[in-house]
Order: C-alpha cells, then sequence, then structure tokens
C-alpha cells in the first residue's frame, strides 16, 4: 500500500499537481485509519476515483470567513471607520489564474493600512525581542518583483511545502523567484497567520523573503512559547520546519 501511495505521490508531481502529492503523502495514514481508503489498498490495488476527494474552495465563503476575522480583532476600528465600511474596503478574490493552480492554491486577503507591529499586537501575534529592537532596519527587499500595494489586496499564495518543496536557505529562494512570483512579508505573514493559525501550530512555518532585515537577516513567522511569533535568522540558513512565503503577482486591490 505504502509503495502505491508513493507512485501516485510521484506521478502526481510529475503532471504539476503538487498540492494533490502532498495531501497523498500527508493524510495516507489518517485516511486508512478512518477507513476512508478502500480495503482494496490492502492488496496494493490503487484507484484514483477510490480516494477521497478534495472540495473545491468557495471564494466567497473564504472572504466571508478571513474578512470576518479582520472584523473580530478590531482593524476596522484601528482605521477609525464602522465595520460595514471597513468590509466595503476589502477586495474580493480574484478567479485563481490557471498558471496558479498547484503553485499558489492558498487565497488570502491582506491589510496594508495598518503597519505590520500594530497590526501583529492587534491579533496577538509576539515579536521577538531581536526583531522588534530592529524594526526601523526591517524594510522591503530591494530586489523583490513587485513593491506591495497601498491599499488592502487579495492574492494567491503558496501553501507550506507548495511552490519549495524543500528546506531552502532565504537568500537562495529569492534567486530562484520567477517573473511572476513575489516575496511575501509580515503582513502577508501576519494575515496567513489569523486566517490559517493552525499551521504553524502544527509547526509549519515561513521565511517571509520579501522583506529583510538590515542586510543579512530575513523576517519569519513560527510557533514559540505557545504563540504565534514574529522572529528574524540569517537568509543564508536553511531551517528544516521553514518554507518561503510567496505569492503570484496578479493581484485585486479594493
Amino acid at each position: 500500500m505504502a509503495a502505491e501511495l508513493e507512485k501516485l505521490a510521484k506521478e502526481l508531481t510529475e503532471q504539476g499537481h503538487s498540492v494533490g502529492a502532498q495531501l497523498v503523502k500527508d493524510s495516507s495514514k489518517s485516511w486508512l485509519k478512518a477507513g476512508l481508503i478502500p480495503k482494496k489498498l490492502e492488496n496494493n490495488v490503487l484507484s484514483r476515483e477510490e480516494l477521497p476527494q478534495t472540495v473545491e474552495l468557495n471564494l466567497d465563503e473564504e472572504w466571508q470567513r478571513q474578512s470576518a476575522r479582520f472584523v473580530e480583532l478590531g482593524y476596522h476600528t484601528e482605521l477609525k471607520i464602522k465595520d460595514g465600511e471597513y468590509l466595503d474596503s476589502l477586495p474580493r478574490f480574484g478567479t485563481q489564474p490557471e498558471e496558479y493552480k498547484g503553485r499558489f492554491d492558498l487565497p488570502l486577503i491582506v491589510e496594508t493600512r495598518i503597519p505590520w507591529p500594530k497590526q501583529a499586537e492587534l491579533a496577538g501575534i509576539g515579536v521577538s525581542d531581536y526583531l522588534r529592537a530592529r524594526i526601523d532596519q526591517t524594510s522591503p527587499w530591494q530586489g523583490n518583483n513587485q513593491e506591495t500595494p497601498d491599499a488592502a489586496y487579495s492574492g494567491w499564495f503558496n501553501n507550506w511545502n507548495q511552490r519549495f518543496t524543500r528546506r531552502i536557505p532565504p537568500f537562495d529562494a529569492r534567486k530562484k523567484l520567477a517573473a511572476d512570483e513575489v516575496g511575501a512579508g509580515p503582513l502577508e505573514g501576519i494575515t496567513l497567520q489569523v486566517v490559517h493559525p493552525e499551521l504553524t501550530k502544527d509547526g509549519k512555518y515561513f521565511d517571509l523573503i520579501g522583506y529583510q532585515v538590515g542586510s543579512g537577516l530575513v523576517p519569519s513567522l513560527s510557533y514559540w512559547d505557545d504563540r504565534p511569533r514574529l522572529g528574524a535568522h540569517w537568509g543564508d540558513d536553511a531551517h528544516g520546519d521553514f518554507r518561503p512565503l510567496v505569492r503570484g503577482s496578479k493581484v485585486v486591490t479594493g
């Protein structure tokens, strides 16, 4: 059975379906335990039609979920506008570009009108002492393919282990960015934590390669001392639990 699952994962990867491949790798044990994998697998017979199917994401419902979290955290109060007006200012999700599928499958709304240190405070995300002492040295990486929009925006991002499937030094990841790929920064990392807190809690951390701390370090999002935390580490070091956070260059603004 394990060999058949590995074979399926390899085939999916070769066909460009990296998310499906990771789903097979990560979920096979839990599927079997829950009785979701057919008995045929006991005889090493595998049918794609019999595997649990991924439910297509409803973008309207996902927008409602993410925007509601922002209101819960008081982003509208920080901006001194009413909650209804605030929601109206948030962009909807655009249809996922075909070329993003399997590479950027995670839609996120990013609030850019509140500075990231304040946003982290509102969201209950810690900031390491090292990074806090260097907030004035934390700035966009000048080699990025696109600047962060001034207005709130929505875009498509990679999930953990998607796009970069192995650990990689942040500086090396920057060199591998395609023309339509943009490194994420603290604002994007905060959004990811707010709407998908399960990732860091499960030990899936992110390098925020679109920003720099001084010249040698890169901000990061992890889980430390029972809470999510923004920190920083050397850009030429690869850490096993970290993956670069990247988005596609096509975005929607309010």
